[in-house]
This record gives structure tokens, sequence and C-alpha cells, in this order.
């Protein structure tokens, strides 16, 4: 099964004689949505400054990993808790913070993350589909150290 059209031609051929126009090229798209194949990537996953907006980027892809290139996919939840604080200041924030929200469909196979936490912290992130299948995520689970807000 080709998971890309790199170099495919289909030769046709009846009772032994190619048929007209054979041999052909198909044009080859990404499969259905597999979420377990799904990869979110980006700076703001690693890299943030408490109270400034943090996005990153969830890529739709197929159960060949290839990437899905059509809007309509999304969208992605993204579920957002505080898991240590900066400092003991922050410890009663921390401990009890909760965020989810929806990611925004680019129209490109590309779904936008964005939210905003007004205390440096680490935050456990997780990034799901239909509310239940878990986005593959490398480092899962991701923890995004939110910086002091710098003037």
């Amino acid at each position: 099964v080709p998971t890309n059209d790199q170099g495919i031609k289909v030769h046709v051929m009846l009772n032994g004689t190619p048929i007209q126009n054979s041999p052909f090229v198909p044009k080859v798209v990404a499969g259905p949505l597999c979420p377990e194949q799904c990869t979110a990537s980006g700076k703001g996953l690693y890299d943030s400054i408490a109270g400034k907006e943090t996005t990153f980027e969830v890529q739709a892809r197929d159960a060949y990993g290839n990437y899905r290139m059509v809007e309509g996919d999304g969208p992605f939840t993204v579920r957002i808790m505080g898991d240590e604080p900066a400092c003991a200041e922050y410890d009663r924030y921390t401990q009890f913070y909760r965020d989810v929200v929806q990611t925004t469909d680019n129209g490109d196979g590309t779904h936008l993350a964005k939210w905003t936490a007004n205390f440096p912290a680490v935050f456990y992130i997780s990034v799901m589909w239909n509310h239940s299948i878990t986005v593959r995520v490398d480092m899962t689970p991701m923890y995004l150290w939110k910086n002091r807000t710098k003037n």
C-alpha cells in the first residue's frame, strides 16, 4: 500500500495490451485522521512568559503519519493542569489550576492552540481529539515552565 505518490505509475493492460494513456500517475492523498499519529509542536510547549499568550500547533496526520492538508479535522482539545509552582507563593494557584481550550483550524491541516497562565509554574499539557483519543506528542507529558513576567 503506497503512503505517498513519489514515483508511482499504474500500468493498465487489457489482454496483454496497454490501454490508451497508460501508465497513469495516481494522485495519492492522506487517509482519514488518525489522532494517535498527530503531533504537537512549537516554542509554546517549552518556553513562555507568565501573563503572555502561549501558542503551539497540532498537525493532523493519517495512520501512516502523512500530513493531512485539509480543514475540518478539529477541533482538538487541549487540557492544561498546574503541576509545580515556580516558588511557594504560587503553590495554591498551581495546585488548582485547570484550563481547557479548543484549537482553531488553520484550514491547512494544522490547528492552533492558545492559552495564558498568569503565574510562573510547570504545567502538564495533554492534547486530545474527540475528547477521548490522545494525540501523540513527543515528550508526553509536556511540562511548560511559565517564566515570571518580563517588563
